[in-house]
C-alpha cells in the first residue's frame, strides 16, 4: 500500500500574451529532497542488516560478493547525497535532520554500543593501579567540611 504524500509545488507565471493580455501559469513541482534522503537512508540500513545476517533466514546471502559491492555503492551514494544536501541545501538538510533526529544515529557516537549505559564495576581495575576505596563516612564529612568552609568565608 502506497503512502499518500503532499507534493510541493508552486505556480510560475508565463509571459503575458501580447494580443489578449492574458497571463497563463504553469505548475512547477519542487524536488522532494526529504523523500530521496529517506529512501537512500532506508536502503542503506536494509542492506547493512542483510549483510550482518539480521532479519534473514538464508544466512549465506550475507557472503554474496555482488551484494557487498552494491552495499558499498548504496552507502557511498547516501553519503554523497547527504553531503550534497548539507553543503548546497543546508536549510533543507537541517529540516530533514530535525524530522529524523531520533534516527540519525551517527550523531550519538559511543552511546550506540550495547554496554554504553551498563553499570560496570571497575573496582578491580582501580585497585590494581593503586587506588583505594574511600569510606562513605569520610566522603560525607569531607563534603560538609568544604561547604562549611565556603559558607564561613
Amino acid at each position: 500500500m502506497s503512502k499518500l504524500k503532499e507534493v510541493k509545488h508552486k505556480l510560475v507565471d508565463d509571459e503575458i500574451d501580447p494580443i489578449t493580455g492574458a497571463v497563463s501559469s504553469k505548475v512547477v513541482y519542487e524536488p522532494d529532497f526529504e523523500s530521496i534522503f529517506n529512501h537512500l537512508k532506508s536502503a542503506n540500513i536494509e542492506v547493512k542488516d542483510i549483510l550482518a545476517g539480521r532479519n534473514i533466514t538464508d544466512k549465506s546471502i550475507k557472503n554474496d560478493i555482488q551484494l557487498q559491492k552494491l552495499s558499498e555503492l548504496i552507502q557511498n551514494t547516501f553519503v554523497k547525497y547527504r553531503t550534497y544536501l548539507r553543503t548546497v541545501h543546508g536549510d533543507i538538510y537541517d529540516s530533514i535532520k530535525g524530522v529524523n533526529e531520533q534516527s540519525m544515529s551517527g550523531d550519538a557516537g559511543g552511546y550506540l554500543t550495547k554496554k554504553a549505559f551498563k553499570n560496570t564495576d571497575n573496582t578491580k581495575m582501580y585497585k590494581q593501579v593503586g587506588y583505594k576505596d574511600v569510606p562513605k563516612s569520610f566522603e560525607v564529612k569531607k563534603i560538609k567540611e568544604i561547604i562549611n568552609t565556603i559558607l564561613n568565608k
